[in-house]
């Protein structure tokens, strides 16, 4: 009999994985991997190192099949490979295992679903951008940096001549353009 394998993911540092950590354990998973990123590809690290690290007869379990993969596709690969090392599949949520034929029938029409809605979101999104951008009232993401007492302190020096600004942009570790906004942004609040 295999091991009971764990896999928990979130997408941000912001997001509790506690939950999820918490179902694997009630499920009997003797080892779980756990990450903090997005799911949009699989090159995770914690997921690669499981892969590595199964044996034939494990069984992968993951609270939601959207924890382990965001598309059809990359869902089907990930249990296509556990299949040919021999382990098996397992999704608490949908109650989907791949042990038999309709597990895996299942499994793929779920995953073609999430697919479709997420295909589905993403086209609203577009939508409603494209409407605030026709009012004028769409800007893009804004990126937020705060001005931290070592970036304020660079640009004092740099008021105060005892720096160049070339050696402060270096110092700063900012792209030029973002170092010359920040500066402005400084000026115009010291004055």
């Amino acid at each position: 009999m295999g091991r009971k394998i764990g896999y928990a993911r979130v997408s941000t540092v912001g997001q509790n994985i506690d939950a999820q950590i918490k179902q694997l354990e009630n499920a009997g998973c003797e080892k779980i991997y756990e990450e903090k990123i997005s799911g949009k590809n699989i090159d995770r690290t914690e997921l690669q190192k499981m892969k590595k690290e199964l044996h034939k007869g494990d069984t992968v379990i993951v609270t939601s099949f959207s924890r382990l993969a965001r598309s059809t596709k990359d869902l089907l690969e990930l249990v296509e490979t556990f299949q040919i090392k021999g382990v098996g599949f397992k999704s608490l949520k949908e109650d989907i295992s791949t042990q038999g034929a309709s597990g895996k029938f299942i499994l793929t029409l779920l995953g073609a679903v999430a697919t479709f809605e997420r295909e589905l979101m993403l086209e609203k999104q577009k939508d409603g951008i494209a409407y605030a951008k026709s009012q004028g009232k769409y800007k893009g993401k804004q990126r937020v940096i705060y001005l931290d007492d070592r970036i304020k302190d660079l640009f004092k020096r740099v008021d105060r001549k005892e720096l160049k600004a070339k050696e402060a942009l270096h110092l700063s570790g900012f792209s030029q353009g973002t170092y010359y906004k920040l500066w402005k942004e400084w000026k115009d609040r010291s004055q």
